[in-house]
């Protein structure tokens, strides 16, 4: 019983840090105007959202690893993918955090 509580502690503790922890890029948490809404992508505007490592969406410089999630609209540094369990982004601030929590 007590390995079975310590389990479930861990994974209540992993699921809280990886929902809780936002992933998206240095610059664009930096970024005075983060929590503006910004537009969507279009595609017969641009053919990319990142082109030579700016965002044209979020207005900012990325780093090499950064993608533009299409669920939650910002740059995630190191992108893996959205999860919909979590309703977040897994990124690299919270893979580690989020790949416990599901499993």
């Amino acid at each position: 019983m007590e390995v079975s509580g310590g389990l479930l502690a861990c994974h209540i503790v992993c699921h809280l840090m990886s929902t809780t922890v936002d992933p998206a890029e240095e610059s664009l948490r930096l970024n005075n105007t983060y929590r503006t809404p910004r537009p969507t992508f279009d595609r017969t505007q641009h053919d990319h959202v990142i082109v030579e490592l700016y965002c044209s969406l979020c207005g900012v410089t990325v780093s090499g690893h950064a993608r533009h999630c299409r669920a939650c609209n910002k740059c995630v540094a190191g992108f893996d993918h959205h999860c919909p369990w979590l309703n977040n982004c897994i990124g690299s601030r919270n893979y580690c955090k989020g790949s416990k929590s599901t499993s």
